[in-house]
C-alpha cells in the first residue's frame, strides 16, 4: 500500500513535503539551542560549571526557562491551528495577512518582552 501511495503523489506534493519536514526539523534544533542559549546567556549560566555553585545553578533554571518557552509555543500553535481550523479562518482572511498578523505579534511580543526585562538577548528572531 506504500508503494501505491508514493507512485501517485505528484511531485510537486512530494517536494513540498520534503520541504516541510526539513523545515520543521531545522526551525525545532533551532528552538532547543535556545533552551541553551537561556542558559547561558541570558541566566549567565555555565553548564560545565561544578554542580552546586551559582553558576551552574543559573544555568539549569536559564534551560527549564526556555523548556517552558517551548512548552507555550506548542500550547499556542495548536491552540491558534485549532482556532483557525474551527473559524475557518484561512477562507475569510488571506493566508498573507495570517502570516504577516503571527509574525508581527511574535516580533512585537519578542521587542516588549527585551524592553521590560532589560536582558541583553539578541534578536535573532526577529
Amino acid at each position: 500500500m506504500n508503494e501505491t501511495i508514493k507512485r501517485n503523489i505528484p511531485i510537486e506534493l512530494g517536494t513540498l513535503c520534503l520541504v516541510d519536514l526539513c523545515t520543521w526539523t531545522t526551525l525545532c534544533t533551532f528552538l532547543i539551542y535556545y533552551t541553551d542559549v537561556m542558559g547561558e546567556d541570558v541566566y549567565q549560566g555555565d553548564p560545565s560549571a561544578p554542580q552546586n555553585s551559582t553558576e551552574f545553578i543559573n544555568y539549569q533554571t536559564g534551560f527549564k526557562m526556555g523548556c517552558y518557552g517551548l512548552v507555550e509555543y506548542s500550547i499556542f500553535m495548536s491552540l491558534g491551528s485549532a482556532i483557525i481550523e474551527k473559524f475557518d479562518l484561512f477562507e475569510k482572511i488571506p493566508i498573507k495577512n495570517i502570516y504577516a498578523l503571527s509574525y508581527g505579534i511574535g516580533k512585537s511580543e519578542f521587542v516588549g518582552e527585551n524592553f521590560r526585562r532589560r536582558l541583553r538577548v539578541l534578536p535573532t528572531s526577529c
